[in-house]
């Protein structure tokens, strides 16, 4: 809206927020006829931000896949998808409660506006972790909260060693044998028959 003008009204600075077809402006002033303009389209602007997709999930198995998967789009300002936009794209672990490490393909390139990310895992059971997507010359983004739980039995851990000699006939003190993931997390939750044997080399 301007104040009353002799004859010329000169807009300066607007601007459209989302994109799309067939749009038009109308202009109207009191009693008189209003007026729309030719159609035109809104592009996106350049890319600003990176966003992460809902609904990446609330807890995945140690060394599993995280997501369903995950999806990172590339926003300009207003939050338009940048179509054209082709950039590389990273992912690292942001809030790390345990101390777990990131494995999978954690690059990849944007094509389209967006990029999906589908074999990456973290090791270790915590809670809260976060992922962190970056780019060039965009603003990163931060994922929502999810929790690592331990995932399916991988191998067993001596959890104390035989002495390095012994009389013969020695019955030794309790063993204790642990299960765990394939990223070290004991298996807590999980039943199983653990058979003791004995090896002899043939150095031995």
């Amino acid at each position: 809206t301007l104040p009353p003008a002799a004859r010329l009204a000169t807009f300066d600075g607007i601007s459209i927020d989302k994109t799309g077809t067939n749009y038009t402006l109308v202009a109207s002033a009191g009693t008189l006829e209003a007026v729309s303009s030719d159609p035109f389209e809104v592009l996106p602007g350049a890319p600003a931000k990176l966003s992460f997709v809902p609904g990446i999930g609330s807890s995945f198995g140690a060394t599993t896949a995280i997501g369903n998967p995950v999806h990172i789009l590339v926003l300009d300002a207003p939050d338009n998808v940048v179509e054209g936009s082709s950039f590389p794209v990273t992912l690292a672990i942001g809030h790390n409660p345990s101390g777990g490490a990131l494995s999978g393909t954690v690059a990849r390139t944007a094509e389209n506006g967006r990029v999906t990310f589908i074999d990456v895992s973290i090791d270790k059971v915590g809670l809260g972790y976060t992922l962190v997507a970056s780019g060039p010359d965009v603003a990163s983004a931060t994922s929502t909260c999810f929790d690592i739980i331990q995932g399916q039995p991988s191998h067993l851990v001596f959890l104390e060693q035989p002495l390095a000699s012994h009389s013969a006939g020695l019955v030794y003190p309790t063993f204790r044998v642990e299960a765990r993931d394939a990223g070290g997390n004991p298996v807590l939750d999980r039943t199983m028959t653990v058979v003791l044997s004995v090896e002899q080399s043939s150095a031995g």
